[in-house]
């Protein structure tokens, strides 16, 4: 990989994590028929810590944890590189 291609990656990286988007949020039923939420984790510059931060306001008397996947959704092949595009959900319930 030559130093600019590298230069560039990282100027990327730190764009995507500087301007990280708000966690979406969708509200279902839970598999007790109460209702709950399904947090998207990933993509964006957002991670699992923004995804428990958004749950905390979501249910500030804390949460269960329903659910917690991720799944390969794909590559990106690049300059010889290839890079796994993974997505993340949390779904939680309000106590």
């Amino acid at each position: 990989m030559r130093t600019l291609d590298i230069i560039g990656l990282v100027i990327c990286c730190v764009l995507v994590t500087s301007c990280a988007m708000p966690v979406p949020v969708t509200k279902v039923v839970g598999s007790n028929g109460r209702p709950a939420y399904s947090l998207k984790c990933s993509g964006f510059g957002r991670d699992r810590q923004d995804c428990l931060k958004k749950a905390g306001e979501l249910c500030p008397g804390g949460y269960d944890i329903l659910d917690d996947n991720s799944r390969t959704n794909g590559a990106l092949v690049t300059n010889n590189m290839i890079i796994a595009a993974h997505k993340e959900y949390l779904t939680i319930s309000c106590r």
